[in-house]
């Protein structure tokens, strides 16, 4: 029966490649820190850069960030 430009219909063995691909994807991402609580607090916009006509760089500031370290792919140790 044809396609019609409709959902793609995959065999067994493609199917079951993407599983497979999909978990070793999600394994090899940082995995993500566990948190207890979510605190709120106020900040304000400190500076906002225009690096590309579709690309912005916001930089906030706030007393609470002073103690943040980003982790994952974000963080300085990852580089």
């Amino acid at each position: 029966m044809p396609n019609n430009g409709m959902t793609p219909r995959y065999s067994a063995l493609e199917r079951a490649q993407m599983k497979v691909l999909d978990k070793a994807g999600s394994l090899a991402m940082a995995p993500t820190l566990p948190r207890v609580f979510y605190d709120q607090f106020g900040m304000t916009v400190h500076a906002v850069t225009e690096l590309h006509p579709n690309l912005r760089r916001i930089t906030f500031r706030a007393d609470e960030l002073g103690g943040y370290r980003p982790g994952g792919v974000d963080s300085r140790e990852a580089k």
